[in-house]
């Protein structure tokens, strides 16, 4: 592949990842939104079964996710000073510039962010 092909493909998948960021901003990759807007029957999380898929359920909670939310908080008490979890909100997170590489990295590491998921309709 040469360089010229290598950069369109970085620059889609930023352009990709930064989509997935600000519909997370919005709450609209949670269970709890996609049920409101009727894209789904429940808002039960579709990785771990919890009866209610919001961001902070995502990023501080969810057992599929648990080893890289680990890694998420343990960067984020280093860098941003945060102490626990359970006590930010999430638009802190999002809101915080020293926060953005660890969250990338989450997302990254995670299928939280997809743009679209088995048995749910996109809003595309």
């Amino acid at each position: 592949m040469a360089g010229t092909e290598r950069k369109g493909v970085l620059f889609v998948h930023l352009a990709l990842v930064a989509y997935g960021i600000y519909r997370l901003l919005i709450s609209r990759l949670t269970g709890v939104y996609l049920e409101r807007i009727k894209k789904s029957k429940s808002q039960e999380c579709w990785w771990c079964g919890h009866k209610r898929q919001t961001r902070d359920h995502l990023f501080k909670w969810c057992n599929k996710w648990k080893r890289q939310q680990d890694d998420l908080w343990k960067k984020l008490r280093k860098k941003c000073k945060w102490k626990e979890r359970r006590k930010v909100p999430m638009s802190q997170v999002f809101d915080t510039d020293d926060a953005v590489k660890a969250v990338l990295k989450f997302l990254k590491e995670t299928d939280v962010g997809r743009v679209s998921f088995p048995g749910v309709a996109d809003e595309g």
